[in-house]
């Protein structure tokens, strides 16, 4: 499967949010800010169909909004029950400030739909790229 990197965020805003939704084409991830790194994964829980970016965010692992089930970021894995499938997780880069995301080519670019759809408290918002 190709891939490419995709402009999704700056790392002031994700840093500032902690964990944030954000589009990279179609795909919804979550990033996620962890002692110094930048880490992003798929933004649906694999149990349910909660919206990781709406849970807390306690070291590296994401507690999953509706019934609690952790992952850990850095590699997708899930922690405790209910979970028993990972969540994806995307290789990230930062850049002069800028946040990218190695994703499937068939993703389309973001539309200010995405972008509307995507905010997250802290000012993290997907950026668009041309």
């Amino acid at each position: 499967m190709e891939t490419e990197w995709k402009e999704v965020s700056t790392e002031a805003a994700v840093r500032e949010a902690g964990v944030c939704a954000v589009y990279a084409g179609d795909r919804e991830l979550a990033l996620y800010s962890v002692k110094g790194a930048i880490y992003a994964t798929d933004n649906r829980c694999t149990h349910g169909e909660a919206r990781l970016s709406d849970g807390f965010l306690l070291d590296d692992e994401i507690e999953c909004p509706l019934h609690q089930g952790r992952f850990n970021v850095r590699d997708g894995l899930p922690m405790c029950a209910p979970l028993f499938a990972p969540v994806r997780v995307f290789p990230v880069k930062v850049d002069l400030g800028r946040v990218f995301v190695l994703v499937p080519v068939h993703t389309e670019d973001v539309s200010a739909a995405n972008v509307a759809r995507a905010g997250c408290p802290g000012g993290c918002s997907a950026v668009v790229s041309p």
